[in-house]
């Protein structure tokens, strides 16, 4: 982005290219990254056996299957999905709009 303003003269110096980050710095991220901890199977096994039992069941389901964020899933207000076949198509976030506009 700064490379676009400083293209059309709307900043005039990219700081995005100059600023630089201290080797402690970069140890402190490595030594504190977590690491993904995926669903096991007997996990998602028992999440579909819950679907219609506990409340937000459907919301794990969607991001074990879709990967989305908390927040991106948030921002949707319908998702389309029929969890009671066990049925999910990942649409993108611009394509789940379409089809709720459409509604």
């Amino acid at each position: 982005m700064f490379d676009y303003a400083l293209e059309f003269e709307l900043v005039d110096r990219n700081f995005a290219r100059i600023f630089t980050i201290s080797k402690d710095i970069i140890e402190d991220i490595g030594e504190t990254k977590r690491s993904h901890i995926p669903f096991t199977e007997k996990e998602i096994k028992l999440l579909w056996d819950n679907v219609n039992k506990i409340k937000y069941v459907d919301v794990l389901l969607i991001q074990a299957y879709s990967g989305w964020r908390p927040q991106e899933l948030g921002l949707i207000k319908h998702a389309i999905s029929d969890l009671t076949e066990k049925n999910y198509t990942h649409r993108t976030i611009e394509e789940l709009r379409n089809e709720i506009n459409k509604i």
